[in-house]
């Protein structure tokens, strides 16, 4: 096997990979991406016949391949297919980053046929590509429809109750939000449609892409929308909010 970062390409079988995954949620306690950590380790060999002057070359080669961020990273069979453990930068959320490169020993034959090295890789994922929701919300505000009160003010001595209106109009919105991963979660419809002001509800939508399109890898990690709708009737309306499509 060979590991390969970027256009650098690490010696047959000179390194070994261990990945580790953790899934991320978000304050809802739903799924929302994957954090990757991979450790690499291996020995930079030097050829026979070589010296220390010619694996300098070799470091150098290494420690510039994994100064950049933002390249493909993983494990190709020995005949260049790409194994399962292969991730390209545009699949990642903010891209592939290299955070940590050391020489951990020096013994032996150290630094003249060979130098060991430990690098760690690390970048996200998205979790799954079906649509889910991060969050959802909604609310009803009900107010008149039945009949209405007011004081009359007298000249000594407290006022008096009378019935202004015997009906009144009822008045209502249905308002909320929802946050989907990767799509924009569907609107629920309206409670009363006999009673809308408006046939179609008030929408503002709001992307929060991670990642960028400079290393390919821009993504619609968060995908918002929220709605209002306004109702009149001539009598009160009653209702509850919707849960959760889907």
């Amino acid at each position: 096997m060979i590991v390969q970062y970027g256009t650098f390409h690490h010696q047959v079988s000179s390194t070994g990979i261990v990945v580790s995954s953790d899934v991320e949620e978000n304050e809802s306690g739903v799924p929302i991406r994957v954090k990757h950590s991979v450790s690499i380790e291996g020995r930079l060999r030097n050829p026979p016949g070589a010296t220390p002057r010619d694996l300098d070359l070799l470091i150098a080669q290494m420690e510039s391949a994994y100064s950049q961020v933002g390249q493909d990273f993983g494990m190709l069979h020995d005949d260049g297919r790409r194994s399962q453990a292969f991730w390209t930068n545009a699949s990642t959320i903010g891209g592939i980053r290299p955070k940590f490169l050391a020489y951990p020993n020096y013994k032996g034959g150290e630094y003249w046929s060979y130098r060991q090295f430990q690098i760690r890789v690390e970048f996200y994922t998205p979790y799954g590509l079906e649509f889910q929701y991060a969050r959802f919300t909604e609310q009803l505000s009900i107010e008149g429809g039945t009949a209405s009160f007011g004081v009359k003010e007298v000249n000594y001595g407290p006022g008096v109750r009378q019935r202004l209106r015997t009906h009144t109009k009822c008045s209502a919105t249905q308002s909320g939000s929802a946050i989907g991963k990767n799509f924009f979660p569907p609107i629920p419809p309206p409670i009363w449609p006999f009673a809308l002001s408006f046939i179609e509800p008030k929408i503002t939508r709001t992307i929060r892409p991670k990642g960028s399109r400079y290393h390919r890898n821009l993504v619609l990690e968060e995908c918002e929308v929220s709605w209002s709708y306004a109702f009149e009737w001539p009598t009160r309306l009653d209702g509850i909010p919707h849960y959760a499509l889907g």
